[in-house]
């Protein structure tokens, strides 16, 4: 791969970084706002695509019962997934 290639690559790779940031940070604001409904669905849609740390959130949010009914066996489903991410608040 010619090096033009590559750099068009890693600039691909962190613009999609900076998206999922940005909406996981969308999604720590409304749990702020206790807007549950709306950091459920973003969480859910991030965790669906194995991301560490909205598996955590949304797995307090079940343990909660915040924005979805209190559900520990997938709060605990979501930590397991989360750790076996390497988040380290999970293991």
């Amino acid at each position: 791969m010619d090096r033009r290639r590559v750099l068009i690559a890693i600039v691909l790779l962190l613009q999609l970084e900076l998206s999922l940031g940005a909406e996981l940070e969308d999604a720590r604001r409304a749990i702020r706002l206790r807007d549950y409904d709306t950091a459920v669905s973003i969480l859910k849609d991030l965790s669906a695509q194995d991301d560490a740390e909205a598996q955590f959130q949304l797995a307090g949010l079940y343990r909660a019962g915040s924005g979805v009914g209190r559900d520990r066996v997938e709060a605990d489903r979501l930590l397991r997934a989360a750790a076996a991410l390497g988040h380290e608040k999970a293991q």
